[in-house]
């Protein structure tokens, strides 16, 4: 009768012995062989008196006999033993091959499911993240204002900023995460990549247990902390949202004008936060020499350091919102820009150019270029050639009389003559932003009509 083990023949029994048949002493070598998981190597055979023995590890498979080496034509029992227990040991190392190449071909097909599962759930992530975003983006009637009583606390768009950059955050922390997950279960399901997965378990688990736990143990400090930064921030909301008041006219206050209401609201609430991180934190801590005592001391180093050029055009931009230097309306060249001026801030001066675009001026460039105050009606010049021959004797008087209704204090000057032109400048002053057109247009019709007869402009002499 065949033993076999997974459809392999091993050995062959060809008597009973006792009560047991060759069928049965078959049988029970087979579940002998089905019950133990162990090494080629702990096959052993054990021989007692006329007997031989053989063992898988601590589980004896089968007892052999003189008479089973008789028909299987072996010369003693010890042979017949001998090459019995070879053949299982075959058998096991075949069997350990083909578990292992059946293991690791499910293991690959595993890895390569949840990783299409895994890409999956990455894109769905993004979609969703995706899809939340373009809701809030059009849909921002949807996002209320967070408000605590009739304060404002938070403004819709700032809400709609917070929750966009929450959705990306979470995003990535998603897909992160699931990238994470299918690499550790990846790697655990092989042998020779098993030691990587508790390294990379613990090189990312270890620093956020730490961070938990240290978070656990400042939640105190941490929640004393956060109801002072939200009385903080309601304070420099109210103050911001009453200087708006007095900007716009609502609320009058003697002493602060309406134009100086904006950069004072801006110093005040400024102030308000440094004092808060500086003087606030060791009260609300308790700790002269806390973190958020020492936090609140490097972030103030730290954005004096960073903002020593936005400080020093807040000092030099000070000087010329409450000296007055300049005014709003006014033409001026301030830090080699040219045009009208609109605003007047603590950081910049607001120009608008002579195409009707609005140029922003820092005032540190005032210390570079000379600042030069045109008024409120700025020169406006024109350069032109007028040949020689033929010239009429009163070109200048046609010219001044023809640019006279351009703008005030028209002038022409000779820049220069040679043979063959005289060039010359036609000056006005004009707030039109057309006024350049405007001379040139005048100039081109005295020079095209300057056969006909033209009365020269009242109280302009001729010359001769």
């Amino acid at each position: 009768m065949d033993v076999r083990l997974n459809e392999r023949v091993l050995f062959r029994i060809y008597a009973g012995h006792g009560a047991q048949t060759a069928e049965q002493r078959a049988q029970a070598a087979e579940e002998a062989l089905d019950s133990t998981d162990v090494e080629p190597e702990e096959v052993r055979v054990e021989q007692q008196y006329d007997v031989a023995v053989i063992f898988a590890g601590k589980v004896p498979v089968v007892q052999l006999y003189e008479r089973d080496a008789a028909l299987a034509g072996d010369a003693s029992l010890d042979v017949h033993a001998a090459t019995t227990a070879a053949q299982i040991r075959e058998a096991l190392r075949s069997e350990q091959k083909r578990s292992a190449i059946a293991s690791t071909v499910f293991s690959f097909s595993l890895v390569i499911f949840f990783g299409l599962l895994a890409l999956y759930l990455i894109r769905k992530v993004g979609d969703l993240a995706a899809r939340a975003r373009a809701f809030i983006h059009d849909n921002p009637d949807r996002i209320p204002a967070l408000r605590v009583q009739s304060i404002e606390v938070i403004r819709p768009a700032l809400l709609r900023g917070v929750l966009q950059a929450a959705l990306g955050l979470g995003r990535w922390v998603l897909q992160f995460g699931i990238a994470y997950g299918w690499l550790v279960f990846a790697l655990s399901l092989f042998a020779a990549t098993r030691a990587y997965t508790e390294r990379l378990t613990g090189f990312v688990t270890t620093p956020i247990a730490a961070l938990l736990a240290r978070f656990a143990a400042s939640l105190p400090v941490l929640l004393v902390a956060g109801i002072a930064a939200a009385a903080v921030y309601v304070l420099v909301r109210f103050v911001g949202l009453f200087f708006a008041g007095v900007a716009r006219g609502e609320t009058h206050l003697p002493w602060l004008p309406a134009d100086l209401a904006a950069p004072t609201s801006f110093l005040l609430r400024a102030s308000i936060v440094v004092g808060a991180l500086v003087f606030g934190a060791p009260v609300v801590t308790g700790d002269p020499e806390g973190a958020l005592a020492r936090s609140g001391a490097v972030l103030l180093g730290a954005l004096a350091l960073a903002s020593t050029p936005l400080l020093a055009c807040g000092v030099t931009g000070a000087a010329f919102v409450f000296l007055r230097r300049l005014r709003v309306g006014d033409y001026t060249e301030f830090g080699g820009r040219s045009g009208r001026v609109l605003e007047i801030g603590l950081l910049e001066v607001r120009l608008e150019d002579a195409q009707g675009c609005e140029v922003r001026v820092p005032h540190l460039l005032s210390l570079i270029h000379p600042t030069r105050v045109l008024g409120a009606a700025p020169p406006v010049s024109i350069e032109l050639s007028v040949p020689t021959q033929p010239l009429r004797r009163n070109i200048r008087e046609l010219l001044l009389e023809g640019i006279a209704g351009v703008g005030d204090d028209p002038t022409v000057e000779v820049v220069s003559i040679d043979a063959h032109a005289v060039r010359l400048r036609l000056s006005v002053r004009s707030a039109d932003a057309a006024a350049s057109a405007l001379l040139q247009a005048r100039a081109l019709d005295v020079l095209s009509n300057d056969n006909k007869p033209v009365r020269p402009a009242p109280g302009i002499p001729r010359t001769s």
